[in-house]
């Protein structure tokens, strides 16, 4: 295949899919940002939950994982012939972390502006 028509495929693949990729670097920034923060944004009692299960540089490097692997799979998606099956199982990875972050503000404080916001992304 011609790299010109890469570069076409993609462009139009990524006016198609703007959110996923949003969702994809929105993932990928707030595990960079946990890694940046270390521990401390594990100190809040919000995050006591997601404490418990793994601490603030795994879960940081988990979300930067996701984040890479759903922009990988949308760049792939894009560049060659479409498949349902590769943006599926990107997606199913950012559910997982918007999901593990909706779970605990839900049980902490439903009023907290955050529950909507994360459960906004998880769609």
């Amino acid at each position: 295949m011609p790299l010109s028509r890469v570069f076409m495929r993609q462009n139009y693949s990524f006016r198609e899919r703007v959110f996923e990729w949003g969702m994809s670097l929105g993932v990928l920034v707030w595990g960079l940002l946990v890694l940046y923060s270390g521990d401390s944004l594990f100190d809040r009692d919000y995050y006591i939950l997601l404490h418990s299960v793994m601490d603030g540089y795994k879960w940081g490097i988990a979300a930067v994982t996701v984040g890479v692997l759903r922009l990988l799979f949308l760049g792939i998606n894009g560049a060659w012939r479409p498949s349902a099956h590769i943006r599926a199982v990107g997606g199913i990875f950012g559910v997982t972390v918007w999901g593990s972050l909706l779970i605990p503000s839900l049980l902490y404080d439903i009023s907290n502006p955050t529950a909507a916001i994360y459960a906004t992304l998880l769609l």
